[in-house]
């Protein structure tokens, strides 16, 4: 269900044209250029991003009467924006471009699932992150780089600790969370060496450090220069805008302004 709405979110960012009045107007690349969001892409946006966010209190209370609600809420409005608003907006049919096909799909896929999430019942008990259920390589990168995205692991800590019943206070449940991350890293680090033994003194194969530590000495390469090279070589992002008019007022408090100047021409009042 999360990554039906994940998918989602990138199906808007990047099909944003085929969901507005005018389309083919560049997409969001040409808002970018001129340094612009529209309304409706950010509430859609915004939107999104709060459906997620009560689909996942709803799952912490394990309110399934709430779940329930929430289901019809979105039947209705999807299909009311899909079949009733957008077309009226667009002044053409959804199925007409592949964005909001793509969109419909995927959210009937959540609604799939939700409703058997409903008839199934939630959990007596609410597991913690996915990517910690085993201790191979796969899951301690995906670990990383979930604690990597800004505020990811900030968000949904302060969510669990909001709709979960417990009397540890907030700080107490982020100690609780990075103590947490920490042992799994430590599994996942003793898991490696069992698998892959490495006696003690004995100097590392000179391909292992160039295949791990030359392709994270690139990567960190890239990003640094990265920036500068998209500037470079790529459009410049937004138009320049070059003042045309400048005007200075002095006075002082309470009293009509005594000097003005507009542009190169300066006239002053006594």
């Amino acid at each position: 269900m999360f990554w039906c709405d994940f998918i989602n979110f990138f199906v808007v960012i990047f099909g944003f044209s085929a969901f507005a009045a005018q389309a083919g107007d560049g997409g969001v690349m040409a808002y970018l250029e001129e340094s612009r969001v529209p309304l409706p892409f950010l509430i859609m946006l915004i939107l999104q991003f709060f459906l997620i966010l009560t689909d996942r209190a709803l799952y912490l209370r394990k309110n399934l009467l709430g779940k329930l609600i929430f289901q019809f809420f979105l039947i209705f409005g999807v299909h009311s924006w899909m079949f009733f608003v957008l077309p009226y907006v667009t002044e053409r049919e959804f199925s007409a471009v592949t964005p909001p096909k793509m969109w419909y799909f995927l959210k009937c896929v959540n609604l799939l699932l939700a409703a058997k999430q409903i008839r199934s019942g939630y959990p007596t008990r609410i597991l913690g992150n996915c990517f910690t259920k085993r201790y191979g390589i796969a899951n301690n990168y995906s670990f990383k780089a979930f604690m990597l995205v800004p505020f990811l692991f900030e968000l949904r800590t302060l969510m669990d600790w909001v709709f979960t019943a417990t009397t540890m206070s907030m700080s107490e449940w982020f100690k609780l969370e990075v103590i947490f991350g920490n042992i799994f890293e430590l599994k996942c680090e003793r898991t490696k060496e069992e698998r892959y033994p490495h006696k003690s003194g004995e100097p590392r194969r000179q391909g292992l450090k160039y295949l791990l530590g030359g392709s994270r000495l690139l990567g960190i390469v890239a990003i640094i220069w990265f920036p500068l090279v998209l500037f470079a070589l790529g459009n410049t992002v937004g138009m320049p805008n070059p003042p045309l008019q400048v005007e200075v007022t002095l006075k002082i408090e309470s009293y009509e302004p005594f000097f003005r100047s507009l542009g190169t021409k300066f006239s002053t009042m006594r």
